[in-house]
């Protein structure tokens, strides 16, 4: 339920009221008691915020939201991780306790290696709110903590820009 109290965290903070985005979102207050939704309601809360706050940007500002600890024990096996590949595995290995939502998948290559989010969906196409407050927080918590040198290669898609990981302590080899 950690995104599902980042989603009405943020849509308050724009001034959205929580009882008024769950209702726009179809579900009763009483489902907040429930310790997992279905993924259905979880994009439906997404775009009834995005719709009701009337902002472009909110899975960006509701991913700016997750802090370090917001998904609980998983956070603190993250920080603990000494390696990036190492804190991607904590990620991928316990991606069900965060949620339902999607699955962490790695491509690794000789000189660059890619993350690649696999979004599982419901029955209804994902919001992009969703992916973006998802790449956000996996970019800050669990990339930028641990990367030594990002390098952009002209004429890639900076979503796909591979990382190159250097000598020294918090690197790959």
């Amino acid at each position: 339920m950690s995104w599902v109290n980042t989603v009405l965290v943020a849509a308050q903070r724009l001034g959205v009221e929580r009882e008024a985005l769950l209702a726009a979102a179809g579900i009763a207050v009483a489902e907040l008691q429930a310790e997992r939704w279905p993924i259905d309601y979880i994009t439906r809360l997404w775009r009834a915020a995005a719709q009701l706050t009337g902002d472009s940007g909110f899975g960006l500002k509701a991913g700016a939201l997750v802090g370090p600890a917001s998904f609980n024990v998983v956070s603190y096996l993250l920080q603990s991780a000494p390696t990036l590949r190492e804190s991607i595995s904590v990620v991928q290995k316990y991606q069900r306790l965060i949620s339902d939502g999607g699955r962490l998948q790695t491509i690794a290559g000789a000189q660059s290696s890619w993350l690649v989010y696999h979004p599982r969906q419901g029955s209804l196409p994902f919001s992009p709110h969703q992916i973006e407050a998802n790449r956000d927080t996996v970019h800050r918590d669990v990339i930028e903590q641990r990367i030594v040198v990002l390098q952009s290669s002209a004429g890639i898609d900076g979503n796909r820009c591979p990382a190159c990981f250097g000598r020294g302590a918090a690197a790959e080899d």
